[in-house]
């Protein structure tokens, strides 16, 4: 758990630190991941919070493909591949369509 919430909680009860983190990342489903991405520059506690909510946004997202997130980037990074397409741009705009594919390029050896 992040310091942030480790500080709400000690000065609130459980129950409304839980609401407040609930909304917390309800506002973060609202961006991209680009202007997410801003709000690490904040603090250390935001960043964390920002990371973590990267985090899952991706493993919801590859999971639709039936892929995990550390295995595929363990991949990705071994054979020097790269996700593209639709994929990507729905991270960097999340309302602006579904994708239905996963393009991965591999490069030729």
């Amino acid at each position: 758990m992040s310091n942030i919430w480790q500080d709400i909680r000690r000065d609130t009860s459980s129950a409304s630190a839980s609401i407040l983190e609930d909304v917390f990342l309800c506002i973060l489903k609202q961006f991209s991941i680009r202007e997410v991405s801003t709000l690490s520059q904040v603090n250390k506690q935001l960043r964390v919070l920002v990371h973590e909510h990267i985090a899952i946004t991706l493993d919801h997202a590859l999971d639709r493909f039936g892929f995990s997130t550390i295995p595929l980037f363990t991949l990705l990074h071994q054979t020097r591949s790269l996700i593209s397409g639709s994929f990507v741009l729905v991270l960097l705009n999340p309302w602006s369509f579904y994708p239905h594919d996963l393009d991965i390029y591999i490069p030729q050896s």
